[in-house]
């Protein structure tokens, strides 16, 4: 699940980064750049840790014995999830995300609702995701 939920978050990080190669959209985005690495750092740390754990899951899907224990393939899917989140943070940060919070609130890793909606179900993930994505 962690797994999953991750990939959905990049998924939808990703999406909003290609913001930044239209012509259009980039003339009108007023990102904040400022935490650029970091939200750079949390992209590579959630690829890093999520080959880890497709690479465990396809070898046990196609019967392999893999070599990685099934414990730290279940630690590294939640580190992805977390690396995924803070990803989603960042780029909600940088302006790239329209939330559908107020424009005066600050957006913060450590945010509760932002949380929750990181552990919540995969379907209410999904939808809350969604929701927030609209303009």
């Amino acid at each position: 699940m962690n797994a999953l939920q991750g990939l959905t978050t990049i998924t939808r990080v990703a999406k909003a980064a290609t913001r930044f190669f239209d012509p259009e959209q980039s003339a009108a985005l007023q990102a904040d750049v400022s935490g650029a690495e970091q939200w750079a750092n949390s992209i590579v740390g959630f690829a890093m840790a999520f080959s880890a754990v497709l690479a465990a899951l396809t070898a046990l899907s196609s019967g392999r014995k893999t070599s990685t224990r099934l414990e730290n393939a279940a630690t590294l899917a939640h580190w992805s999830k977390q690396y995924a989140v803070r990803a989603y943070h960042l780029t909600k940060g940088m302006g790239v995300f329209k939330p559908a919070k107020a424009a005066h609130m600050a957006i913060s890793p450590d945010d509760p609702e932002d949380t929750m909606l990181a552990e919540s179900g995969f379907d209410d993930f999904a939808q809350m995701l969604a929701k927030e994505d609209r303009p």
